[in-house]
């Protein structure tokens, strides 16, 4: 059975969890361009056969959830993006 410090309230007391500061800026208007993206790649695909335009569009939103997905790895790492 795990031990720990007993608090004044009677609970354990552990340590707090580690606080990693994420910039909601920065993850809020990647994750818009994402939104925006995937409407125009829609639109791209309902309203042409332009397989160019189409992969453009794409590109844009792998490049935006990749901006999130580095965002959130350096949060983690305790690194504030922008």
């Amino acid at each position: 059975m795990p031990t720990c410090p007993i608090s004044s309230n009677g609970r354990c007391s552990s340590s707090p969890p580690a606080q990693h500061s994420l910039n909601f800026s920065v993850a809020s208007w990647l994750a818009w361009l994402f939104i925006a993206g995937r409407v125009a790649h829609s639109g791209v695909q309902i309203l042409t056969r332009n397989v160019r335009l189409r992969g453009l569009v794409f590109t844009i939103n792998f490049l935006a959830v990749l901006g999130l997905w580095a965002a959130v790895v350096l949060a983690l790492a305790g690194k504030p993006a922008a």
